[in-house]
């Protein structure tokens, strides 16, 4: 569940959001009293058994000294805390000020909300959502994987969960794609933390797709991914723009420096070729590493000619063509240390403009010309030859998904 949740549960609608709205959609992943930061000796200590996503709850007047609730609510963000909760008797002005600053939610309980009450809502909370996280799993695990035994079974266990299979479905997936480096990188080992990630992650997914679209998902983690099933006409261009920044924000908060990509397979309205959209959305993600351009989300049906290629199981097929069309250059280069083909594949994706592939690669037009008849020699044909150009471009494409190690 998120801070935004908190103000949406009826059961907590006495509960007010102080300051901090910006960061509503933090992620809540279990409720922490923090009344022993009344002894200020604890404070370095205190952070330290936190691993982020919690709400601090405070019921204790130390927190009127201002200059320390604002040393708090500066460490709670340093360790990625969800939000910060305190009695309304305790509460000052200046509070809501820091929240707003640090994009931290501060919620204010009134008297007639007792803490306990408030910890039992939001647990409770928590667990219902991590059963509803294991029926979807169940049920996208039979779609797309482990097959099923009755279709309208599973029309009907996915439409309690939001999701009309009869409707036009797609699936998409967002892929850590630097994952294993993050956790390399933060020196991160423990498996427990791992998953939180994880599970931090697919709250991510679903907030952002959930506020974009208006409507419930079906999601679960696989590997360093989270697989998305949804009604495609819940979402266009635009909107999946916007969730990848709210994704995107949600993330750079909790975990600086993960990155993601998204793939995106085509819609269909029948249960059974649901799995093809999941196989298509691998293909959009592989086709990341076939092109210069650093696009976040790929859409499988944008892929054109690369669809075919992508589908060519036989690696020992792919370099061929390539060594067809660019061996030859790719043997120059290594004999004589000479970079023609970079100049030629920026040649081809300037879409055989010289000024532009000239200005790119910071050289002057005659010596562009002198690479190019040098070019022409080895590869043979003619650069103008659309043929030529289409056997040149996708050999390109083929040797960056080689080299990429992802065959």
């Amino acid at each position: 569940m998120t801070c935004a949740d908190l103000l949406r549960n009826d059961k907590l609608s006495e509960l007010k959001l102080a300051g901090g709205k910006d960061g509503l959609n933090n992620v809540i992943r279990w409720i922490h009293f923090g009344d022993r930061l009344a002894d200020k000796s604890l404070f370095e200590d205190f952070y330290k058994w936190l691993s982020g996503g919690e709400l601090l709850l405070f019921t204790n007047g130390f927190i009127s000294d201002r200059q320390y609730m604002r040393s708090i609510m500066e460490q709670g963000v340093k360790y990625h805390i969800a939000g910060i909760t305190v009695n309304q008797e305790f509460m000052e002005d200046c509070f809501a000020d820091f929240a707003d600053e640090l994009d931290l939610p501060l919620f204010v309980m009134p008297r007639t909300l007792r803490a306990v009450d408030m910890t039992q809502i939001v647990c409770t909370e928590l667990i219902n959502e991590q059963m509803e996280n294991s029926a979807t799993e169940r049920i996208l695990n039979s779609i797309l994987f482990t097959g099923y035994e009755s279709e309208h079974r599973l029309i009907s266990q996915a439409k309690d969960y939001g999701i009309d299979l009869h409707k036009s479905c797609g699936v998409c997936i967002v892929s850590m794609e630097n994952f294993s480096q993050y956790l390399e990188s933060n020196k991160i080992t423990d498996s427990e933390f791992i998953n939180k990630i994880k599970t931090s992650f697919l709250k991510f997914v679903k907030t952002g797709f959930e506020s974009c679209g208006g409507r419930k998902i079906l999601a679960m983690i696989l590997m360093d991914s989270i697989v998305v099933l949804y009604e495609t006409d819940l979402m266009s261009g635009d909107k999946y723009e916007r969730m990848y920044s709210e994704i995107k924000r949600n993330t750079q908060y909790s975990f600086p420096g993960l990155s993601f990509v998204i793939g995106v397979g085509n819609g269909y309205n029948t249960v059974g070729r649901l799995k093809k959209s999941y196989e298509e959305a691998e293909k959009a993600i592989e086709f990341r590493y076939m092109q210069q351009e650093d696009r976040h989300i790929l859409f499988y049906d944008d892929l054109g000619l690369y669809s075919l290629l992508l589908r060519i199981d036989d690696e020992y097929t792919m370099e061929r063509y390539c060594r067809r069309y660019i061996g030859d250059l790719m043997d120059y280069d290594r004999l004589n240390s000479t970079n023609l083909c970079e100049t030629l594949e920026i040649y081809l994706n300037s879409n055989l403009n010289a000024n532009e592939t000239a200005d790119k690669l910071f050289i002057h037009r005659n010596t562009l010309r002198y690479r190019l008849d040098k070019i022409k020699s080895i590869v043979g044909g003619d650069l103008n030859n659309i043929s030529q150009i289409v056997n040149l471009a996708t050999a390109f494409q083929i040797k960056r998904y080689l080299d990429s190690g992802r065959a």
